[in-house]
């Protein structure tokens, strides 16, 4: 969701109670396949990334669309490293 004011919502969250925790700073090339978003992320201290999404439709199961999933990523020379923690985490490493 694009803000108009990001330090005007920084001070909404703040006074929500919500506190910083961390800046996550990246590039992001995004990239379109058929119904897929293919994004390339670099994320400073903590290493380059591919993310494969597709959005689903009311009702349908992510888990029927992983297989399609890995096989981009196997097209892609990707069978392994797959890393489920977030950049933040990755961050506090």
């Amino acid at each position: 969701m694009q803000v108009e004011d990001p330090e005007n919502t920084a001070s909404l969250l703040e006074s929500l109670d919500f506190r910083p925790v961390r800046t996550v700073i990246k590039d992001r090339i995004i990239y379109s396949y058929e119904d897929y978003t293919i994004t390339l992320d670099k994320v400073y201290d903590v290493g380059n990334f591919v993310e494969i999404e597709k959005g689903l439709a009311e009702g349908e199961d992510y888990q029927d669309i992983l297989p399609e999933i890995f096989e981009i990523y196997r097209q892609l020379g990707i069978e392994d490293g797959f890393e489920r923690r977030s950049y933040l985490e990755l961050l506090e490493l």
